[in-house]
């Protein structure tokens, strides 16, 4: 369940999932304080946590709730704060229902409890025999494995549980590099079908490798968010980390029929959180390569991506990433970076707030404009750590 509630603690977003807990209809979830949405009890028990949220602190607690219809459920609650130029404006709150792997950690229990219990009794039947006791031994010890293996079986699954339901800033980053095997896939058995160079087919399924393990990186990224907020930042060369990102949407390139161009005539060395930046960059590749999709083609002479680097101001270097799609309309431009606001029939409204937070992050800015022949330029600014001519 997800729900969005601002500094004034008024809803402005629920899904389906949060209506239907607390059944509420759209109409009536919408503008409701949180305090009237849960009850007086409810809130009494929530209010710490709502408060330290509110004022930028990550929250997470497990709640036994009574649903409207009189069920009792295990929850796991997370108050994820939502920072805007340096300002709290509300705050997401993603619910779980953990009743199911409350019930496997119960008959765990009993499973050990069980198995202990058949240990004991089996130990102390071959009590009279030391060679049947050291067998006994070594048949408990092995039990103990088994049954510490199953509880950190249960911990990875119930912490795999808990970070499937997470904040939709998560969910976004991991649909584009499962996005990516997707399209390297299809490209990959057009290929085949065609009987086409070998070679080529090759490149693609090492393109599939290479976003299989970027997606991992992407998913242990994330999982460490459960235990801090944290970047890890590494001294980088810009131009080959932007070559490497460009090597990752290789085949959306071909399949899209997109003509990329990289104008990096200067090599710099910036200081970035690697994983991170690569979802800023691949965000914008996948937008631009969308808005050139949904262009009519005989609008378009070509479809053109282009990437470029320019210290623009002294110690900066701006990052430009521009296409010939459809541009951007004065209310897409006023509600670029407005969280929930989307043009696509299955976006979230995420993408382009979470590049911007990331940037910031960065102490970068992040921005866009529309080209004067068509088609738009997203830009985002790094400071310099040095400077090197190629």
């Amino acid at each position: 369940m997800v729900g969005y509630w601002d500094k004034n603690k008024k809803c402005l977003f629920a899904n389906k999932a949060y209506l239907e807990w607390f059944g509420k209809t759209q109409e009536e979830m919408l503008g409701i304080s949180i305090e009237e949405m849960m009850g007086k009890e409810l809130y009494q028990k929530n209010e710490v946590y709502i408060q330290k949220a509110l004022q930028g602190e990550y929250q997470h607690f497990e709640r036994v709730l009574v649903k409207p219809n009189g069920e009792v459920r295990h929850t796991w609650a997370q108050y994820i704060p939502y920072h805007l130029h340096n300002e709290v404006h509300g705050f997401l709150a993603v619910v779980t229902d953990i009743s199911e792997i409350k019930n496997l950690e119960f008959s765990l229990q009993q499973m050990n409890e069980k198995l202990e219990k058949k240990v004991e009794e089996r130990t102390a039947q071959l009590s009279e025999s030391h060679e049947a006791l050291v067998k006994e031994i070594a048949a408990r010890k092995k039990a103990e494995g088994i049954a510490r293996k199953l509880s950190k079986e249960l911990t990875h699954l119930n912490r795999l549980f808990i970070f499937n339901e997470m904040s939709t800033s998560i969910i976004h980053q991991l649909s584009q590099p499962l996005g990516s095997i997707a399209n390297n896939a299809s490209a990959a058995k057009l290929l085949l079908a065609k009987q086409g160079n070998t070679k080529e087919t090759g490149e693609i399924l090492s393109d599939i490798l290479k976003d299989c393990d970027r997606t991992r990186s992407v998913l242990e990224k994330n999982r460490g968010l459960l235990r801090r907020n944290e970047y890890f930042f590494q001294e980088m060369d810009l131009n080959e980390f932007i070559s490497n990102v460009a090597d990752l949407i290789h085949s959306n390139i071909i399949l899209n029929k997109v003509q990329l161009t990289i104008e990096t005539p200067v090599s710099y060395k910036v200081k970035i959180d690697k994983v991170y930046l690569e979802q800023v960059l691949l965000n914008l590749f996948i937008n631009a390569m969308e808005a050139m999709h949904d262009s009519p083609t005989k609008k378009l002479k070509k479809r053109e991506l282009s990437i470029s680097t320019q210290e623009l101001t002294a110690g900066r270097v701006t990052i430009s990433i521009s296409d010939t799609g459809h541009g951007l309309s004065k209310t897409v431009m006023d509600n670029l970076f407005q969280p929930f606001f989307t043009t696509k029939k299955s976006g979230l409204g995420m993408g382009l707030p979470i590049c911007r937070s990331i940037i910031e992050a960065h102490h970068g800015k992040f921005g866009a404009t529309n080209n004067p022949k068509g088609g738009a330029t997203f830009y985002f600014s790094l400071p310099i750590i040095k400077t090197k001519t190629k």
